[in-house]
């Protein structure tokens, strides 16, 4: 039970922010995921929590799901994504919910869309803390040849936005408090089909436009004048505009003053799913604007999921008692099945993909035969990728008690507080064990599959590819770092660079020194063919790590 407090609202933040992080810190420095200590912090806040923060709880906890439904569509790179690593990144999870939703609707007695609800709130996994330790084991020289790395980090922002989707389209059947009138099943599966269709053009539509405006900015003029816009051209003026068009078009699927902004015509509910149009609008967005105002944009919104994340799972915390840990032997049998059905998923994902996961040699006979041997171990992979959970069951834990979900349920208070309880132990549970297994047991894992015989030239090409970058919009970046040399170098000295971006700078200005010293003769040319992959791997790395997920949670 929480117990509030009046002092001013000044030291809750201050405690919000420093305590948190502090605690966060000292759990990251003992290896362990930092989401956890913020959950501390938060639970300790629940005693002395402010009237104001007590009272702002629910629309900060909102605003910080917007947060992550924006930073799941920049993490989705769609040109990545070819046809087969839909299956990955779809499959595993949508069994893991089968068998989540079998369980709850066999033992626990719930409905179909209580049962789904439950589901969709447990079976992603934590693409923040799995996303960056994918582009730690690129970045291993042992491991940057093995193609289920860059598969699992193209697959698991597809998951999660999977699961939020799956999550706001039950959401619609779940009854919650504020909806005006009751409706057929039948209906509402229709509309929310049409409602699917509609969000999904809107928000490419949308995110086509901001790419557009946001890139080219510089060269507006006021109408019917030769004056030109003066705006700063800085990354965090980029920012402001996207944050600005995700929040309107976030706002579109929801009330004002009992009445929906935009409501589907024949039906009760908003023309938009809110959750799916932030993230189509996100991706489209990251896709087609400039990757250079791209890098500045991630970077400050970078910036500003630090405190998304503080407040995420210190308002989390503040809801936890103790005595959710008295729960645990009822969530853990949830819990092994679906871990069960998840391994199942995982084997069909890889046995479905065998034959597409090959190399650019037509006719390789070698790539099927390393495929069939490597079978178990890529199961093993993507299954322990899959078992650490921290920022979707955060995000969607609370939500069935906050918007009073199954309303004509008389269970449903028991129902919610099973949803939340479930939640708070999958991040406890699985955001330490899961992460800690995916360190040890998966780097043994790759170790393995790295001393396999695979197939030459698939390894030669995966690792062609990350050099470059995991994904398309980092070695889009990189292309151009490579082409632009002078004029980087002169920009970096001239106006405020970041320290990664002068050291890549640096070291692609030694790789094209390099080139020449040996084009003079001056060094043997086997020297630079040794040393330039070195190179480019240290300066695209360095250029692109502000491009990944933001680490504040996420390295242990």
């Amino acid at each position: 039970m929480e117990h509030h407090a009046a002092y001013p609202l000044h030291l809750a933040l201050a405690y919000l922010f420093a305590i948190g992080y502090g605690l966060r810190t000292l759990f990251v420095s003992f290896r362990l995921p930092g989401a956890v200590g913020v959950i501390l912090s938060g639970y300790v806040l629940s005693h002395f929590m402010q009237d104001d923060v007590l009272l702002a709880r629910d629309h900060l906890q909102q605003l910080s799901f917007f947060l992550v439904l924006l930073t799941a569509g920049f993490e989705i790179s769609i040109n990545d994504l070819k046809p087969y690593m839909l299956i990955p990144g779809i499959l595993p999870s949508l069994l893991e919910c089968v068998g989540l939703a079998t369980y709850a609707v066999w033992i626990l007695e719930y409905s179909l869309v209580e049962a789904g609800v439950l589901a969709s709130c447990l079976m992603a996994l934590g693409d923040g803390l799995v996303i960056p330790k994918m582009a730690e084991f690129g970045a291993d020289p042992e491991y940057r040849g093995l193609q289920i790395i860059r598969l699992v980090f193209t697959a698991a922002p597809l998951e999660a936005s999977f699961a939020l989707t799956l999550f706001s389209v039950l959401g619609g059947l779940a009854e919650p408090e504020n909806q005006k009138e009751h409706q057929p099943v039948s209906s509402v599966l229709l509309f929310n089909v049409l409602r699917i269709l509609i969000t999904l053009a809107f928000g490419t539509i949308v995110g086509r436009l901001a790419a557009n405006f946001i890139s080219n900015r510089h060269g507006l003029k006021i109408p019917f004048s030769d004056t030109k816009v003066m705006f700063t051209g800085q990354a965090v003026e980029g920012f402001l505009f996207v944050l600005a068009i995700s929040l309107a078009a976030f706002g579109l699927g929801f009330e004002g003053d009992g009445q929906l902004v935009l409501s589907m015509p024949y039906s009760s509910g908003p023309l938009f799913q809110p959750e799916l149009l932030v993230i189509v609008i996100g991706s489209v967005f990251a896709q087609k604007t400039d990757p250079e105002v791209l890098h500045g944009i991630e970077n400050a919104m970078a910036g500003l999921w630090v405190f998304g994340q503080l407040v995420l799972f210190s308002m989390l915390g503040s809801r936890t008692e103790l005595a959710i840990f008295s729960k645990f032997n009822d969530v853990w049998p949830l819990l092994a099945v679906g871990l069960s059905f998840r391994f199942a998923g995982a084997m069909c994902a890889v046995f479905l993909t065998q034959g597409h996961r090959t190399c650019n040699q037509a006719g390789c006979e070698k790539c099927p035969q390393s495929n069939k041997q490597s079978f178990w171990l890529d199961t093993a992979f993507l299954f322990l990728a899959s078992l650490p959970r921290a920022t979707i069951q955060g995000a969607l834990g609370s939500v069935p008690a906050t918007a009073k979900f199954f309303a004509r349920n008389p269970n449903r208070q028991q129902v919610q507080a099973m949803i939340l309880t479930s939640a708070r132990l999958y991040i406890v549970v699985l955001s330490v064990l899961g992460s800690i297994a995916l360190d040890i047991l998966g780097r043994q894992v790759l170790n393995r599959l790295h001393n396999l015989p695979g197939c030459e030239q698939q390894r030669k090409e995966e690792t062609e590819i990350v050099d470059l970058g995991l994904r398309e919009q980092d070695r889009n970046l990189a292309a151009i770092l490579n082409a632009e040399l002078p004029e980087l170098m002169l920009k970096g000295r001239n106006i405020e660079t970041s320290e990664d971006e002068r050291l890549a700078m640096d070291t692609l200005l030694a790789g094209k020194l390099l080139e020449e010293a040996a084009a003079q003769q001056q060094l043997d040319p086997s020297q630079t063919d040794m040393l330039q992959p070195s190179l480019r791997r240290a300066s695209s790395r360095r250029m692109t790590t502000s491009l990944q997920q933001p680490t504040l949670f996420y390295s242990i």
